[in-house]
């Protein structure tokens, strides 16, 4: 039983380290393009607004790189996000960015619709809706909610940027699966297989 109790320990611990960073995902519709004037994203990728789906995963975490501003026209608190894998559009054109966006924010306007949102990759963000709703927060956040989103990148060879646009419903919020907790706790289970042998 001694031995157990060290095991137990750190199960609970990863049990805790996990409830800090979880998983959103959410799926939707590409309705919209920007700074497309020549339809590259039709005419060279297949894209067909209304129709094509996009699928995103963003790994949230409230407490990692968390602080707070104010300004006379708003108080922002910002948080870890990150994007999961590319964007739709820096898959099909490579980009230029020099590094991911991996921050989320919650901004209280003094005058505007309050606003949660989730950026990641270069560049994905998803953001509540331009109408006022009490769950604009994104820890409110809840699996059905509809959001917008853009999705942009400066392709190689470009100096501007492209993207598209559209919505997207949150479809689940799940725990991030730490890899030594996995390990762990199927050391548990043959543990506990031998206690019972």
């Amino acid at each position: 039983m001694i031995k157990t109790i060290p095991l137990l320990v750190t199960l609970l611990t990863c049990a805790a380290s996990q409830a800090a960073s979880v998983i959103y995902r959410f799926d939707g519709v590409v309705s919209g393009s920007l700074f497309d004037d020549s339809r590259i994203f039709e005419s060279q990728h297949g894209v067909i607004m209304g129709v094509t789906t996009v699928t995103y995963f963003f790994e949230v975490d409230f407490d990692r790189d968390a602080g707070q501003f104010t300004t006379p026209v708003q108080t922002v608190e910002y948080f870890y996000s990150e994007l999961k894998g590319d964007g739709l559009a820096e898959s099909f054109m490579g980009s230029t960015y020099d590094q991911d966006a991996v921050q989320g924010a919650n901004i209280d306007f003094s005058d505007f619709h309050d606003t949660g949102k989730l950026t990641g990759g270069k560049v994905v963000t998803i953001h509540t809706n331009d109408t006022r709703t009490s769950l604009w927060r994104v820890e409110d956040w809840q699996v059905g909610q509809s959001f917008l989103f853009t999705d942009v990148t400066r392709p190689v060879g470009s100096v501007t940027s492209i993207g598209l646009h559209g919505n997207v419903t949150l479809t689940s919020i799940e725990p991030v699966p730490e890899p030594a907790c996995a390990t762990l706790a199927g050391l548990a289970g043959l543990l506990a297989l031998r206690r019972r042998r």
